[in-house]
């Protein structure tokens, strides 16, 4: 192995996996914990596709949707829900909902000798127990507040739309002129320019259009087989 070149830098959701890991995982706890909290979580989940189907995309309706799936978690204890994460990133890796072209190349920016930090806007215990499963020692996400062992159903921090407020963070020991970084959210641009290499993937031929040229600043990485022109993950994804 090469010596230590940098860092590289993953996104979860639609990039490492087909998922949103916030609201397929609260989807995952309450379908297996509680019926009546799962039905609200349905009725916010239709919610928010009406919105899509009416062309309501304002950021703070997507996030009052988003804060309302969380809101649904509150009571539950940090110790189950570390377990249940645990049992639904098994189950991301069982049902083939990861995205391969991804996990080879964090394999090959390891064996570059490059160090890889999971940062996702969703919520810790999911992308905790990713980190885990790919052996990753570093990961940034959003946090569930925690009071006397249990979720509040809110939010301690939020990096939706704030991934920039970490790069002083990971960035305190490597030059990002020498790192990478790998994404399929056009709204993490603005944390991509940070690094010397941008790689954005591309989960159908349409999601290229968010990106519009990119004038040499990015690679692109096509996440598809062939080309669709079916709905973009990252249309689930934008909003974690």
């Amino acid at each position: 192995m090469t010596d230590v070149q940098g860092i590289a830098v993953f996104d979860v959701c639609g990039t490492i996996t087909k998922t949103n890991n916030t609201a397929d995982f609260v989807g995952f706890v309450l379908a297996r914990e509680s019926l009546p909290r799962y039905g609200l979580f349905l009725l916010i989940r239709i919610l928010s596709s009406l919105c899509g189907l009416l062309r309501i995309r304002s950021i703070a309706g997507r996030d009052r949707l988003r804060d309302g799936q969380i809101a649904l978690l509150r009571g539950y204890s940090a110790v189950r829900l570390r377990g249940l994460a645990e049992l639904y990133v098994t189950r991301l890796f069982t049902k083939g909902l990861l995205n391969h072209k991804v996990l080879e190349a964090l394999q090959q920016e390891r064996e570059r000798g490059r160090t890889v930090i999971l940062v996702s806007a969703a919520v810790d215990p999911p992308i905790a127990a990713m980190a885990e499963k790919l052996g990753v020692n570093e990961f940034w996400s959003s946090e569930l507040q925690i009071e006397e062992s249990r979720c509040t159903g809110r939010l301690r921090t939020d990096l939706l739309g704030r991934k920039t407020s970490i790069l002083d963070k990971i960035a305190a020991q490597v030059d990002l002129r020498d790192s990478c970084v790998y994404s399929d959210n056009a709204d993490d641009a603005a944390f991509m320019e940070a690094f010397g290499t941008r790689n954005v993937v591309l989960n159908t031929c349409r999601s290229h259009t968010a990106w519009g040229s990119g004038n040499g600043k990015y690679q692109f990485i096509a996440n598809y087989d062939a080309p669709s022109l079916g709905k973009d993950p990252n249309s689930v994804n934008e909003r974690t």
